[in-house]
């Protein structure tokens, strides 16, 4: 077992979550650095039923067209609830992380498929990227974001697999040979 200072520890808990108290970090300190990593990597194996408990109590999705309680401002203090109270940190930062890569947002999003969009990153936070990519391909954010509505047989809105190639997987030039990563035909 590898040792792991109450310093590296503390860093740990900031970069693969939100940080973390120092009962905590003491915690990562006594696992040493390889128990420490997985306890955050395997967090499929973390018992989560705490904060799915608070939710269930915190807020009523059930129906998404009572305003009153299913809005941004709920959406907000849902994720960041999630965020604070999470014993999967990982999750909810890699769930952050892909929300900024595939950015959407409500300015142009209905708040559903926003929430929508959240469970979707969260259950593929560590999947590989081709599969999350597929899975953002065909999501109703991503499809709405991108103008997927005005695509209509022989006339293809092409943003949508444009911006998914240039933004979203390949870049538009290889960084090191700077040749096109994908060609017209592609987008086609």
């Amino acid at each position: 077992m590898t040792d792991l200072s109450y310093d590296q520890a503390g860093h740990l808990a900031r970069r693969m979550g939100f940080g973390s108290p120092s009962d905590e970090i003491n915690h990562l300190v006594s696992l040493g650095r390889e128990q420490a990593v997985d306890s955050f990597v395997n967090f499929d194996q973390v018992d989560n039923s705490q904060l799915d408990s608070l939710i269930r109590r915190s807020f009523d999705f059930s129906n998404p067209y009572n305003f009153s309680r299913f809005n941004i401002a709920e959406l907000e203090r849902w994720w960041f609830t999630r965020m604070i109270y999470t014993a999967r940190p990982f999750e909810e930062k890699m769930t952050l992380f892909w929300h900024n890569h595939f950015a959407t947002a409500v300015s142009k999003v209905a708040d559903l498929l926003m929430y929508l969009q959240n469970q979707t990153l969260r259950a593929n936070a560590l999947a590989r990227f081709d599969d999350l990519l597929l899975k953002v391909a065909q999501d109703p954010a991503m499809l709405v974001w991108l103008d997927g509505a005005t695509s209509v047989k022989g006339q293809p809105n092409e943003n949508f697999a444009r911006e998914l190639q240039e933004l979203c997987a390949l870049g538009i030039t290889d960084p090191v040979t700077g040749l096109p990563n994908y060609t017209e035909m592609d987008v086609m």
